[in-house]
This record gives structure tokens, sequence and C-alpha cells, in this order.
């Protein structure tokens, strides 16, 4: 197939998005990043103002020899159910849509609304505004590689009249938690901006038998898959510096976190990271890190220091880690106070959080340690939870973590981050101007505004309304209108399916009393005291 394209220049506009009038569309050609797949998830950001039949929102389908990869319409009662078409040899097509009682798609006009659809081989999801809706099985295990280019807003020829913004494609079924994050940092949704996921490790040692125990190869291969996809570590210091205005957070930035102060940071941690350049922080137990043997296994100041000279944080963990709810609130405002002396006149810098032993607070602790640190962490779990700059740092269980421990796999440990990764294309649509959209992805899927579409608002005066006219399309000639082997949407017989609650962990494990529970760093300290008391030599004068 070849695409002749002649441009020319749109108007420019400060509303976000692109204005598809019915008429337009945004066209990608084709490239082997855009198909060919067993996993991917469709996200985009739609407005309706009128209903348009059957109108293909994304599509890489053209109804001839070859041209058949996946469609995704919306359909049904003015639009409110989303409809996917996809096929896995380029002529047959498995066709599937919501249950229209559901109303996955369209609800209102003239709203933003953010529509997901994701598919793994064996199920498609269908998400409306970060929920899950509804889901249908298929036995097309892969994508055809077809030779069509990607259209936005005139997949099938049938067109779009409203906006998009916004469009994301992934070679990976995103989790539930990963297309919330998106609902949760898009303008047009909770508008929180963008969000950090906070990892939290203890210790880095080959005896992994505990669950706080990542052993040395597993945290590599972590290390190296976050260096691999480019991620940014940035510190508890720096999240403080950006909530306050005074740091300007990179893309893909993340905060590696070692509880407690373990001298296996030291040892094997901190050289894995240093190959990266990257850097971590550390609440420090002070009790722990003021002991004198070497049997109890944390660090001692003078680690602590070069930790802190090489660009890392160094932050407060209590005196003790005691359970701090067992404590009147004299003896808790003592943790919180002289910890945070300790480790200011220790470090030479003042450290901003505060994080509980064990996760155990309540709503009146927190706000205590409130008075003394500008973040108080509270919550740890095994669920992919993330922190925006707007995430209040002193109410009870809002700051969030993520526990890494000895079982969590690679894979798992991917699927944390993987609203930054596995993307086939990314068009943010942040332009305004132009007659082109930037594949912000990293593979160059440049999209072209033909036939009409302009950057939002409809109001706007475009230059490109003749465009459509000179696009030229050389295909085959069994070519039918309206691209989809005139098949008709139809939930007809299907019922609603009973949503199944997804397991999740708690919001705030305690992952170290078991290891707490069988180490005791005092009685170490203790031992190791009695063992040098005994070998010293008393000589009576």
């Amino acid at each position: 197939m070849l695409f002749i394209i002649s441009l020319s220049a749109a108007q420019v506009s400060s509303e976000p998005g692109i204005y598809l009038n019915g008429t337009g569309e945004v066209l990608i050609n084709d490239s082997n990043s855009l198909d060919g797949f067993s996993k991917a998830t469709w996200n985009m950001w739609i407005k309706q103002e009128a209903y348009n039949s059957n109108s293909g929102v994304v599509g890489k389908y053209e109804a001839s020899a070859m041209g058949r990869s996946y469609l995704i319409r919306n359909s049904l009662s003015n639009g409110s159910s989303v409809s996917v078409a996809i096929s896995g040899d380029g002529t047959n097509t498995g066709l599937y849509t919501s249950n229209s009682i559901l109303a996955c798609g369209i609800r209102e006009n003239n709203q933003w609304t953010m529509i997901t659809v994701t598919y793994d081989g064996s199920l498609i999801k269908y998400y409306r505004n970060g929920v899950f809706c509804d889901q249908d099985k298929t036995i097309i295990p892969s994508i055809y590689n077809s030779i069509s280019p990607l259209r936005l807003g005139g997949g099938n020829n049938i067109f779009f009249n409203g906006g998009i913004d916004e469009f994301t494609f992934y070679d990976q079924s995103l989790s539930r938690e990963q297309i919330t994050r998106l609902h949760d940092e898009s303008f047009h949704g909770n508008n929180l901006g963008q969000s950090i996921p906070v990892l939290v490790y203890h210790k880095i040692e080959n005896s992994a038998n505990d669950a706080i125990v990542v052993s040395p190869d597993q945290f590599q291969a972590q290390m190296d898959y976050l260096y691999k996809n480019e991620f940014n570590t940035i510190t508890l210091q720096n999240y403080v510096d950006w909530k306050n205005g005074n740091y300007d957070m990179p893309k893909k930035a993340i905060i590696i976190v070692f509880d407690d102060g373990f001298l296996s940071v030291y040892d094997t941690a901190k050289p894995i990271m240093d190959k990266y350049g990257f850097k971590g922080s550390v609440p420090v137990v002070t009790r722990y890190a003021s002991f004198t043997g070497n049997s109890s296994g944390y660090m001692k100041w003078d680690q602590i220091n070069d930790l802190a000279n090489n660009g890392w944080s160094i932050e407060s963990h209590s005196i003790t880690h005691s359970h701090l709810l067992t404590l009147n609130e004299s003896q808790f405002r003592y943790e919180l106070s002289y910890s945070k002396e300790l480790l200011t006149n220790k470090t030479g810098n003042v450290p901003n959080s505060f994080v509980f032993p064990f996760h155990e607070s309540n709503a009146n602790y927190t706000s205590i340690c409130g008075e003394y640190y500008d973040l108080c962490w509270t919550q740890g779990s095994l669920n992919p939870t993330y922190d925006f700059k707007s995430t209040p740092g002193t109410e009870y269980l809002s700051l969030r973590r993520i526990n890494i421990v000895n079982i969590t796999t690679l894979e798992y440990f991917a699927n944390y981050l993987r609203r930054d990764t596995n993307k086939f294309g990314e068009w943010n649509m942040e332009e305004g101007a132009g007659n082109t959209t930037i594949d912000s992805s990293g593979n160059d899927n440049t999209g072209y505004l033909l036939g009409g579409a302009s950057w939002y608002s409809k109001n706007l005066n475009s230059t490109l309304s003749s465009i459509f006219d000179k696009f030229k399309t050389l295909s085959d000639d069994n070519k039918i209108e309206d691209g989809l082997d005139n098949i008709i949407d139809s939930d007809k017989g299907k019922a609603p399916i009973k949503l199944e609650k997804e397991k999740t962990w708690p919001d705030n494990m305690d992952i170290e009393g078991y290891y707490y529970s069988i180490h005791d760093p005092i009685k170490l300290e203790k031992e190791d005291k009695d063992k040098e008391n005994k070998g010293k030599i008393y000589t009576k004068i």
C-alpha cells in the first residue's frame, strides 16, 4: 500500500487533543512496531460530539487481502458500547462487543471519557475511566501483521465525530492498577499529574530465606531492568523538594528505599546501584547505627555518612524500631524528635521523612509525626501503588510504598512499572499546532492530521480541510465502504459478567515482624559486648 500525503499548516490551539469533525483522522504509516503481537493495551481519551454509528476510533484494518489487524469502534446505543475486531490471519475477523447494559463506552456527548481495551491472546477486557467494565473470550492467539496504516478517528472509513487525546498503545496487557494510574495522572481524569513508584527493600544477601531478604542476583536483575528501561532514581529528599516546588521531576522517576539500615545495603546494594548511577534512600534506626559490635548486621555511622556524601537520602526509622502504638505520646514524640536530632548531628542533613516501623500507626500518631517531618510513611504493600505531587504527606495511609520481597519475580516487578514501559506508540497530542503529532515512545511513528482534523477546539479555522482530497490510498479493489466486511455489532444473547474482585494484599502489610521475631538486634549487640569483655585481659596492679 502506498500513501501519498500533501500537508499544509493548522491553526494554533491552547486546548488539548485533536478535533475530528466527522471527516478527519490522524494517520500513522504502517510499521513493524504497530502489529504482529499477542498482547496489547489500547488507551485513549475521546469526546463524542455526535454519534456516528460504528465509527472507527482506532484501527489498523482494511477489508482487503493482508489488510486486517485490529479495529476499535464505539457502537450500539449512541456509542455506549465498545466494539473490537481482530484478525489472526489478515482474512478472517473475530468481532467482540461490550455489553450495552454495562455502558463501557460513551455515556454522554461532549464529555472526555478514557476508553481502554486490553488483549492477551485469550481475553479482551474493556475499561471505562480506569475501571474494569466487561470482558470477552477470544480464540485468536495473536494479531496479524497487516500492511494497513494505523488510523485514529477513521479506522474503518466511518469517521468519529469529536475529539481524541493521549492515545497510548502498549505491547502488554496492562493490569487494572496500571490503567487506574493512567486515569489518575491524566489532565482529563483526576489530573494528579506524574506518579512516582516507591520501592522498598531491606536486606540484600544470598541467604534469602526470609521475606525481607532479596538475593543479590534478584536485585541486580531488577536494577538492570530499571536501567534498560531508562528509569531515573530520585531520593526522598528530591520528592519533598518537588512537592515544595523546588525540584524538576525527571520522566520515569522512581524512589528506591532501604528500610532499617542493614549493612548489606552498603556492601552489596550500593555497588550494584553505582554501576547504573542510581541513588537510594535509607530510613535509619538510630540505635542500630550506634552499635559497636559486628554481629547485628547494620551499617555504622561512617558508612551511613558515606552514603549521604554520595547523594543518598538519610531519613528516620525511629530510635528503637519499636511498635510505636504501644508507646504513650511522650515516648512516641521522643522517638520522633531525638532520632531527627541525632541524624542531623551525625550526617549534617535534616531528615524530612519518618517511616513507621512495621507500618504500625493511626491517624493521631501520623498527625503528630507531621509536627516533626514533612513525610510520614505509614503504608506498604505488595500491591502496585503510587504517590503524586499532591499526595498528603502527613495523613494516615496516604503515602504509599511497594514492598519488594524475595518472592517478587522479575515479571511481577516489571508489572509495577508497565505504565512507563513496553509501548508500541505514545501520542500525547500536546503540539497544538502543525500537521503532525509526535510519537514519544521512541518508535518514531509520526501521526499526520488529515481530512479536516485540527487541533482542538472545533471553533478554530483549520487549513487542513482540503488535505483529505489530496490523500490517496492505492489498495486492493475489493475494499468495502465501511472497512469491516459489512459485519454489524451486536451483543444479543450476551449476559453481563459477574465482576469478581481481584486478589489484593493488605495496604499496610507488616513484612518485618517475622524477621524481628527471630532476629533480635539488641540481643546480638549484647552478645558482641559479652565476647569483647571476655576477651579482655585484666592486669592486677
